[in-house]
Parts: structure tokens; C-alpha cells; sequence
């Protein structure tokens, strides 16, 4: 039951079952499973969906605040215990912006996974990672550059005379 009441945690905390089932390592079905019987043992709806996430009800509003320092002292006591191991092991939850994530943060997970291998990722990219900062371990929000576009834009114009730009150099603002 106790991994259920977990589980429910990381439901809540994310909003989404197939993250909280990632990092519990077990099937989203299994994860779904876990909820309505968690829901039945305590007799009384525990979540519900709303835009985008799902949300703990009166009961599980409940649930969630009793329950949650216990997870987050069980959690820390695991860290505690695994820095006695000589190698990095454990979980990050990233909630990244799209941006960011195609230019920057995947080559850099990669060789971070290839040189860390007990150590896993759970990746939420998402327009809105703001949403996720509080249920992140790290939360990373990065717009395009418009400046970068519009020189890229230019540099990459086969039709434009390059005189300009050898003589002036690259806009330095959009005007």
C-alpha cells in the first residue's frame, strides 16, 4: 500500500500518471491500475483531470499533505545511503522548454548518460515547464532569439549582396 500512497505522490506532484510510472519504474496500465485501487481502499475519488494535469480532490488534497513528507524523507534517506556507493546513481526529473531542449540539452544528457550510466532522466519537454517547477529537480525555461533568426536568416540569403554586410557586419538588433 505503501508504494500506491508513493505513487499517488508522483501523480500529483507531476500530473501525469505516465510520469509518476516512469519513475516508479512500472507500466503506465500498472500505474492507472495502482490509483483505482488505491481509490477503492480509501473508498473515495483521489484525483481528478483538468486542463492539462491531473489534480488531487478534498481527499486527496489530504492524502497528499500527510503522506508527502514521508516520501520526501524516504527519498532523502535513499540519497544518504547511495552516496556511500563510489559511482553516481539515481533520478533526475527535468521540465525543459522545447527550445532548449533540441539545441542544448540532449547532446548534453547523452554524454552525461554515456559517462554515468546508473544515473536516469525523466525529460518533460513542454511550452509551459514553468508549470512543472515546483515537481521538477530541475527546471529550465529558454526562448528563441529573435536577433539569432534574423541572422541566420541573413547569413543563409544566397539572393542578398553581401556587400553590406561585409562593410557593416550583422544587424545587431531587429529594426
Amino acid at each position: 500500500m505503501l508504494d500506491k500512497m508513493a505513487f499517488f505522490i508522483y501523480v500529483i506532484r507531476s500530473g501525469s500518471i505516465s510520469s509518476a510510472a516512469r519513475r516508479c519504474n512500472i507500466s503506465v496500465s500498472a500505474g492507472s491500475r495502482w490509483l483505482q485501487e488505491l481509490e477503492s481502499h480509501f473508498g473515495t475519488a483521489l484525483c481528478y483531470r483538468s486542463n492539462r494535469l491531473l489534480e488531487a480532490t478534498h481527499a486527496g488534497q489530504t492524502l497528499f499533505e500527510e503522506f508527502s513528507p514521508l516520501v520526501d524523507s524516504a527519498e532523502r534517506i535513499t540519497r544518504k545511503l547511495e552516496d556511500y556507493q563510489s559511482h553516481e546513481k539515481g533520478h533526475i526529473d527535468i521540465a525543459c522548454t522545447p527550445v532548449y531542449a533540441n539545441h542544448f540539452l540532449m547532446d548534453k544528457l547523452r554524454h552525461y548518460a554515456n559517462d554515468h550510466p546508473e544515473v536516469t532522466f525523466n525529460i518533460n519537454v513542454t511550452p509551459w515547464a514553468l508549470d512543472h517547477a515546483s515537481t521538477s529537480d530541475l527546471m529550465i525555461s529558454a526562448n528563441a532569439s529573435y536577433q539569432a533568426i534574423v541572422k541566420r536568416f541573413i547569413a543563409s540569403e544566397k539572393r542578398a549582396n553581401a556587400m553590406p554586410i561585409r562593410r557593416c557586419g550583422l544587424p545587431r538588433l531587429p529594426e
